[in-house]
C-alpha cells in the first residue's frame, strides 16, 4: 500500500538508514512520506526513529515534499509541552516526593534539605544548606516512557556555594547526563538537561548540591520552578519543514541540475522565505525540481517567461494565468489561480527564489515592484493570458 514495513522500530530505523544511502528516488519519498503520516505516533516519539527518518527523507526530498504538498492538512500541530512534576514551585507544605541523598558528606546529619522561603517570586523554594563538605542532594523518582526523549531543568541560585572539587549546584540525572553548574553567590539562573529514557520506565532526578566531581562543597543552593517534558520531535509539517530548508540551505539538489556560475548572488534569507513559500504554494504543480509536470504545468526551470521581465511573473502570482501557453517548447492548457493569500513581499521572495534556483540565474524581486504591480492592474479583475502577457 505505499508503506515501508518493518518487524519492529529497530529494523525500521535501518530501513530508513539504508534508504539515506541509496540513489534519489522520488517513489522513495513519497513513500516515506505515507510512512510518517501512517505512523506518525511511533516515528515521531522516537528521537532515534525520527532521525533516522529525517535522513532519507533528506536524501530522497524531492518525493517527500510533493507528496506532502498533495497532502498540506497532514499531521496538525502539536500539543504544548505538559510538566510532568507534581508541585514544581515547591508551594506545598512537605518536600513531596523530594528527599535527601548523601552521597559523600563530612559530618553525616549536617546537610539540610527543607522548603524554605526565597523562591523566585518571593514564594517558596526547595533548599539545600551544608556548613560542612558534602557531595547530595534532593533526589526523586519519576516514571517515564521508554525510548522517548525529556527535559528536566529549573531555576538555581547560590549563596556562598564553595566547592572543594564539585562542580556546584545543577540538575542531574542519575548516572546519566547533567545541566552546568554554578558556584559562589548567584542570582536565579535557568538550567536544564536533556536525556533519552532507552528502556528505562523511571528515572532518578537530582536537585544536586555540590557533586560530580569528588570532594563536595559547602554553602546554601536554592531550586525552584522545576520541569520535566517530554520532548516530541514535532508534527509532520514540522518533519517536512526541516527538508524543506535543508535543501533551500544548501542541501543535496533535488534535482541533478549542472553547477552555473550564478552572475545574481542570492540572498540567503530570501531563498529561505522564498523556498517556504514556494513548498506551500508551487510545487504541487511546478515540481521541486522546477521542472514541472509535462503536459500539465509548464516548467519553471529554464523559462523565460520565469528569468525575463520580472514584473510577468508578478502579474501571473498576482492575477492568475490562463492557457494555452508555451514554455520551453512545449504547450500547456491550463490555469493557474492568482495568489490571493500571499502578501507583498511574500510574492517578491517566492519569484526572487524561482528566479535564482535551479540552473536560473535572473535578478532579484523587491516588494515595491509587486506592490506597484499590483496598483497598475488593480482594476482589471481576470487572468491574464499568454498573447496579453507578450
Amino acid at each position: 500500500n505505499g508503506l515501508i514495513t518493518a518487524t519492529d522500530t529497530r529494523e525500521l530505523a535501518e530501513i530508513f538508514a539504508g534508504l539515506s544511502r541509496l540513489a534519489p528516488s522520488e517513489n522513495v519519498g513519497k513513500a516515506l512520506h505515507a510512512t510518517l503520516v501512517a505512523g506518525q505516533s511511533t516515528i515521531l516519539a522516537d528521537a532515534t526513529l525520527s532521525d533516522a527518518w529525517q535522513m532519507a527523507a533528506r536524501r530522497h526530498a524531492a518525493g517527500v515534499i510533493l507528496a506532502a504538498a498533495s497532502q498540506p492538512a497532514a499531521g496538525g500541530n502539536s500539543s504544548a509541552s505538559t510538566n510532568l512534576l507534581p508541585d514544581p514551585g515547591f508551594a506545598g507544605p512537605s518536600l513531596g516526593p523530594w528527599s535527601l541523598r548523601p552521597y559523600q558528606v563530612e559530618r553525616p546529619g549536617t546537610v539540610e534539605v527543607s522548603i524554605s522561603p526565597g523562591g523566585r517570586n518571593g514564594s517558596t523554594a526547595l533548599k539545600i544548606n551544608s556548613p560542612f563538605t558534602a557531595d547530595a542532594g534532593a533526589g526523586a523518582t519519576f516514571p517515564v516512557k521508554p525510548n522517548t526523549r525529556y527535559r528536566f531543568g529549573g531555576w538555581i541560585r547560590t549563596e556562598n556555594l564553595q566547592n572543594s572539587g564539585g562542580k556546584g549546584a545543577m540538575f542531574d540525572l542519575y548516572g546519566g547526563a547533567n545541566s552546568p553548574g554554578i558556584n559562589g553567590t548567584q542570582d536565579w539562573k535557568k538550567l536544564s538537561l536533556d536525556f533519552d529514557s532507552g528502556d528505562k520506565k523511571e528515572v532518578l532526578l537530582h536537585c544536586l548540591f555540590c557533586g560530580k566531581g569528588g570532594g563536595g562543597g559547602t554553602g546554601t543552593a536554592y531550586y525552584d520552578d522545576l520541569y520535566l517534558y517530554e520532548l516530541n520531535s514535532g508534527d509532520i509539517r514540522t518533519s517536512i519543514d526541516a527538508v524543506v530548508k535543508f535543501q533551500a540551505a544548501g542541501g543535496k539538489p533535488i534535482s541533478s541540475a549542472k553547477e552555473i556560475v550564478r552572475k545574481n548572488k542570492p540572498d540567503p534569507a530570501v531563498h529561505e522565505r522564498g523556498a517556504a513559500i514556494y513548498a506551500r504554494t508551487c510545487i504541487a504543480c511546478h515540481g521541486p525540481d522546477g521542472k514541472g509536470v509535462p503536459g500539465a504545468f509548464p516548467p519553471l526551470d529554464g523559462s523565460t517567461w520565469t528569468t525575463g521581465d520580472p514584473t510577468i511573473p508578478a502579474r501571473i502570482a498576482l492575477l492568475g494565468l490562463q492557457g494555452p501557453i508555451e514554455v520551453n517548447g512545449l504547450k500547456f492548457e491550463n490555469i493557474m489561480p492568482p495568489l490571493t493569500d500571499l502578501k507583498d513581499a511574500e510574492i517578491a521572495d517566492v519569484i526572487t527564489y524561482v528566479r535564482q534556483s535551479w540552473t536560473n540565474d535572473a535578478s532579484s524581486v523587491s516588494a515595491d515592484l509587486i506592490k506597484q504591480t499590483r496598483a497598475k492592474f488593480a482594476n482589471r479583475g481576470k487572468p491574464w493570458t499568454a498573447a496579453e502577457l507578450k
